[in-house]
């Protein structure tokens, strides 16, 4: 992050790279690339792009001396090369462990909340990150089956009552780079849900045919598999 200093406006700090970008940032620019998505020719306006960078108004900006401004713009050329990032559904925030534990039966209010989230603002990412990456309250190894199980916070009432806003404002703070993982995570799941159980999707959309030995593992999966495919559908995939 790169702090500049303009008489009479004081200090102005502007990211050079993804890495300086927050989560909140990219949604409001996601949003502002929608609302502009009519007007091709014209483009977004810069104003507008740098105003969610550098927490001024349009108005604000547009009283600083032009060389100025033109300085500001010129940090902003990382935004020419999209992020790389490898999936993954866990990350670590303040020493907690937060994850996406998708081997879990979704319960009818997750799901319901997602839902509600998509439909409401198909950006709020750093919202729809609160419902399904929730913290790591325990861990425990089965000698038997060798497997690791992973218990997080219930999604309960007391949480979306008490919890669900802060731990929103939790997300929208981190860095673009900790969330995008998280995100891509989500659209991966859906190619590979497709893909582990491609049989089950031969005899076409909605038959219901029990056609393969994996049936059963995909039923006790399908309300997370479902809200993967209606969120990959509603929510940007290019991030």
């Amino acid at each position: 992050i790169k702090e500049e200093i303009v008489k009479d406006f004081g200090e102005v700090t502007i990211p050079e790279k993804w890495e300086d970008v927050t989560l909140k940032q990219y949604q409001e620019l996601q949003r502002l690339v929608e609302a502009n998505a009519d007007k091709e020719e014209k483009g977004i306006d810069k104003y507008e792009i740098l105003s969610i960078f550098i927490g001024k108004t349009v108005k604000e900006i547009k009283e600083m001396p032009m060389t100025f401004v033109d300085k500001l713009m010129s940090r902003l050329t990382f935004m020419n090369e999209p992020p790389k990032f490898e999936p993954k559904n866990e990350l670590k925030i303040n020493q907690k462990r937060y994850k996406i534990n998708y081997e879990n039966e979704m319960s009818v209010g997750e799901y319901e909340a997602v839902m509600t989230i998509i439909n409401a603002d198909r950006f709020n990412l750093a919202a729809l990150l609160a419902v399904l990456c929730r913290e790591v309250v325990s861990e425990t190894y089965d000698p038997m089956t060798k497997k690791t199980y992973v218990l997080t916070e219930q999604f309960s009432s007391f949480f979306s009552n008490v919890k669900f806003d802060e731990r929103v404002k939790l997300f929208e703070n981190m860095k673009l780079v900790e969330a995008l993982p998280l995100i891509t995570f989500f659209f991966n799941a859906r190619s590979n849900i497709e893909t582990i159980f491609s049989k089950l999707f031969e005899g076409g959309e909605g038959s219901g045919r029990q056609i393969c030995s994996a049936y059963r593992e995909f039923g006790k999966q399908w309300q997370f598999t479902k809200m993967v495919f209606q969120a990959a559908d509603n929510v940007p995939s290019e991030v």
